[in-house]
């Protein structure tokens, strides 16, 4: 995907060109110093999602629109927008938000688009900074045919025994030499998010193969050969194994082939056991407030996953998230014997009166070094990254959750607390923080409990939060046994 950002000296002059008056005919002075940041946060085959922000005022208007002619000075399409939206009278449609994330639609598929935003009053005068962003939509993934080019196994899970790495192995056999990209899908998340097999092909062409091509090459990620596939281990249950064509410019010819598999449940082991039940959790002390939960540690996958319910929030937030919480379990990985927490987005969403979109997940709060500079107490949101682990000492009666610390090639972080949370799709504004409970937190077990029933699927809104423009980072790769 290219974004471009371009804010030029024939922008800044655009007031002359059209020659638009500061002041409005019966309205107050225009603020001329209006200027506009613009950040691609999606695109798709037919749609952009846009974040658009100024330093202006709620009293501010403008308008924004997308536009293929690339070639064409962009003071010249605004002038011919102008004109345009005047011919009816009165402008209607313009907005006031700062910070709003707009979607572009009707797009067509692979072309090149500017988005442009400029303040505009609804009598058609032009005021303040304009500002454009150059993006190109991605491919069209409508149709998707079903071939034969590709047969597909699972051969089961192994377990490294040198460094007890659990892996799933996959037997890809080729009928010919087209180039193909491989993944999975569990039946319960295309039954909750309520899709077809092509329906999540289609969401794999438009959202996560482009999301690998920021970080890899074509060739880092897809194969072109017959050959015995692995990955790291994954939840029990019935899948989909499905091998997508791909070109080497990283477009999908949009033909697949796909094969039905079952990962069986292992058998409980105790110190995976001893978790379950009803739990009270409590916060280390922190600017003289100890805060406790009751939660219940539920069985999910044996020896991998648990869900958590009852963590909840304290109402001193801005947005009230106490309604979501109660729609959604954490998840916690079982790592030999101890409980371990990691971040994890569960959704997307839109707050009543705002035009904002917000993640919201369960997050750590922790100290934070970006690039040299040093921040505390911040919120991380860094999806699947370890943030605590619990240890009891006396098989499951007690236990101590401690933070963790992580670091990439960028930045590091250490690990202080951990809690529900909403932030800002632009992520310059955090509306929602539960005051997380920080570590060391203890637990203590009130009840013991073995649930042999499967709550929903973990996976159940996150499709819908990434087709919905929600954030993917950097994903992992198959690879070649």
């Amino acid at each position: 995907m290219k974004i471009i950002i371009r804010i030029t000296a024939a922008l800044a002059a655009l007031a002359v060109l059209l020659g638009c008056p500061q002041v409005t005919p019966d309205g107050p002075e225009l603020n001329q110093s209006l200027a506009f940041t613009l950040k691609v946060i999606s695109v798709t085959g037919e749609s952009a999602r846009i974040s658009v922000s100024h330093n202006g005022t709620d009293t501010d208007t403008w308008y924004g629109f997308a536009s293929s002619d690339v070639n064409t000075n962009v003071a010249t399409l605004i002038s011919e927008k102008i004109s345009e939206l005047s011919a009816g009278g009165k402008i209607t449609g313009l907005r006031k938000q700062s910070g709003v994330t707009i979607n572009a639609g009707e797009l067509e598929p692979e072309t090149d688009y500017v988005y442009i935003v400029f303040g505009l009053t609804e009598d058609g005068t032009f005021y303040g900074n304009p500002a454009s962003i150059e993006f190109k939509t991605g491919q069209d993934a409508s149709k998707v045919t079903e071939v034969n080019t590709w047969t597909i196994q699972y051969q089961g899970r192994t377990t490294d025994e040198s460094t007890g790495q659990v892996a799933e192995n996959f037997s890809i056999q080729m009928a010919g030499k087209d180039r193909f990209y491989f993944t999975t899908v569990k039946k319960t998340v295309l039954e909750a998010n309520e899709m077809t097999l092509e329906d999540y092909i289609k969401y794999e062409i438009t959202y996560t193969i482009p999301n690998y091509l920021k970080y890899y090459k074509v060739t880092e990620f897809t194969f072109n050969e017959s050959l015995v596939l692995s990955n790291s281990r994954m939840e029990s249950g019935d899948y989909y194994g499905i091998a997508i064509g791909m070109k080497t410019d990283g477009t999908s010819t949009n033909t697949y082939s796909a094969a039905e598999f079952t990962i069986a449940e292992e058998t409980a082991k105790a110190d995976y056991t001893q978790w379950l039940g009803t739990w009270k959790v409590t916060s280390a002390e922190y600017e003289g407030q100890k805060r406790s939960y009751t939660i219940n540690i539920e069985h999910y996958d044996n020896n991998y996953l648990y869900v958590i319910s009852g963590w909840e929030t304290n109402g001193d937030i801005d947005y009230n998230i106490n309604e979501y919480v109660g729609e959604y379990v954490i998840p916690a990985v079982y790592v030999e014997g101890k409980l371990g927490f990691q971040e994890y987005t569960f959704d997307l969403l839109d707050f009543e009166n705002d035009d904002k979109s917000y993640y919201f997940g369960f997050y750590g709060v922790g100290d934070v070094v970006y690039q040299g500079q040093s921040y505390s107490n911040q919120l991380c949101a860094f999806d699947g990254t370890a943030m605590g682990i619990a240890e009891t000492t006396d098989n499951g009666v007690t236990g101590t959750i401690t933070g963790l610390s992580a670091s990439d090639e960028s930045v590091s972080v250490t690990y202080k607390g951990m809690g529900y949370a909403a932030y800002s799709e632009d992520g310059q504004s955090l509306v929602a923080w539960n005051s997380p409970l920080y570590f060391p937190i203890t637990m203590t077990k009130q009840a013991s409990a073995f649930s042999a029933g499967i709550k929903p699927t973990l996976s159940k809104k996150l499709l819908k939060a990434e087709m919905a423009g929600a954030r993917q980072g950097k994903p992992s790769v198959f690879k070649a046994r």
